[in-house]
């Protein structure tokens, strides 16, 4: 439950706040938005509702907007001839949703969408999975198709190729493992059993120093210290802490009865003790920059490289950032593993407004869907409506979260 405060707050205070401050948009600020669109709206999409999304995409089709792959909007964002009309759909992460759901309603309603997919976790899984194609052609339940969330999170292989050859989605990158890397030895908290490590790949346990950097398990090591961390391709240097004192921590848990331990109120205390009395004999270390820059530099290569090679006559040159996070030198570092564009969330604090070190690259801000309905058109949406559905949304997590 707090860890659903804590990305409700992440997500919608910095959103609210430049609004009040009149920074965002104005077709999403202004009471009665102007026809013409003075740029293009670059929407993002995590998880798809089908129900929602179908919704979405009947409102762009009956008020006659007009999708743009990666490289089309590469070219207005350079100053291209734009007709008034153009918006971009770009979804994270390649999970399940969006095969399932968003993929045949977008061929339904004949628009296209920029997928960011994480190659280096992408299951090469040989089995047909059914999306509402075969729900419309009554091949399967609506039932059957929700399972596929907990047995297959993620878009596999096959699923990627049919959806590049079909021309309705332009696959782009997203890093090539989504990883997280601790950068100081400030622990904030340990792998306990209800540890939020996202519903795909365990993403948000940081790397550790047990981890192999090009192939991560992220274990869910019960008593491992979680550190303060931020996405790899920030390109902030790795502290890596000594394996012993992971160990003694893991083997302190085990020893208590691993997750019978933390049934005791002071667990959080306890393990702060063993910490204490190891440190001084288990001492970590950095990366220097130079480290953390060619481990980023492998990331955008690496994911560019696997990307193209699976998909056919694929050219990647557009990336997205996990959860946002970049900085100038990696915007710098991504022009010269052959990326045109990089992309961010609209209030990312570590993104460069004036300037990116120097690097010709272009930076493109993204709005929440949530926004969609707010483009000029038949049935636009007042904001109190979009903020009331958003907190609609967090009430039905949390009451999910209670009940698990």
């Amino acid at each position: 439950m707090i860890g659903q405060l804590k990305k409700t707050w992440h997500k919608n205070i910095p959103e609210l706040l430049e609004i009040l401050k009149g920074n965002f948009p104005g077709f999403v600020t202004q009471r009665k938005a102007k026809p013409a669109l003075p740029s293009v709206p670059v929407f993002v999409f995590h998880s798809v509702e089908p129900e929602h999304f179908e919704a979405q995409l009947r409102y762009l089709k009956n008020n006659n907007y007009k999708t743009v792959n990666a490289d089309e909007l590469e070219e207005l964002a350079k100053g291209g001839l734009k007709k008034g009309n153009e918006i971009a759909l770009t979804f994270d992460d390649a999970t399940w949703s969006f095969w399932v759901y968003a993929y045949p309603l977008l061929v339904k309603y004949n628009f296209q969408a920029i997928l960011f997919a994480i190659p280096g976790i992408v299951p090469d899984i040989k089995r047909y999975n059914a999306n509402l194609r075969d729900y419309w052609e009554e091949r399967c339940k609506l039932e059957e198709l929700q399972q596929r969330a907990e047995k297959l999170p993620l878009c596999t292989w096959d699923e990627l190729v049919e959806m590049h050859r079909s021309g309705h989605v332009d696959i782009q990158s997203h890093s090539l493992n989504h990883a997280r890397v601790p950068i100081s030895d400030v622990v904030i908290d340990f792998l306990h059993p209800a540890f939020d490590t996202d519903f795909y790949g365990n993403v948000n346990i940081p790397l550790s120093s047990l981890d192999d950097k090009s192939h991560p398990e992220r274990a869910l090591c019960l008593g491992a210290p979680v550190f303060q961390n931020v996405s790899r391709m920030a390109c902030r240097p790795m502290y890596m802490a000594h394996p012993k004192l992971i160990d003694s921590l893991k083997k302190y848990v085990t020893d208590q009865g691993n997750e019978q331990f933390f049934r005791k109120k002071d667990w959080k205390n306890l393990l702060h003790q063993i910490l204490k009395s190891c440190r001084d004999k288990y001492q970590g270390t950095f990366e220097n920059q130079a480290q953390a820059e060619s481990e980023v530099i492998r990331e955008f290569s690496a994911s560019k490289e696997l990307l193209e090679s699976k998909l056919d006559g694929k050219s990647v040159k557009h990336f997205c950032y996990p959860w946002f996070q970049g900085s100038a030198r990696s915007d710098e570092l991504a022009g010269r593993c052959g990326y045109h564009t990089v992309h961010y969330g609209f209030c990312t604090p570590d993104m460069q407004d004036d300037s990116n070190g120097g690097s010709s690259i272009i930076q493109i801000k993204r709005i929440s869907e949530d926004f969609l309905f707010r483009l000029p058109g038949n049935g636009r949406k007042s904001l109190l409506f979009i903020w009331l559905r958003r907190l609609t949304g967090f009430k039905s997590r949390l009451k999910e979260s209670a009940v698990r």
